[in-house]
């Protein structure tokens, strides 16, 4: 898989991850940073 994948929610990340943990030798993690400011009390996800 070459094309970034993106999630909308720590939730969808997760599934993912579950259901791919063993496809390869590998995972490349990039984290991109908003200007946005986003709070919340709890986080469920």
């Amino acid at each position: 898989m070459s094309e970034p994948l993106h999630f909308k929610t720590r939730g969808e990340f997760r599934i993912w991850l579950e259901n791919h943990c063993t496809d390869s030798g590998g995972v490349w993690l990039q984290f991109e940073k908003s200007k946005q400011v986003v709070r919340k009390e709890q986080d469920p996800g």
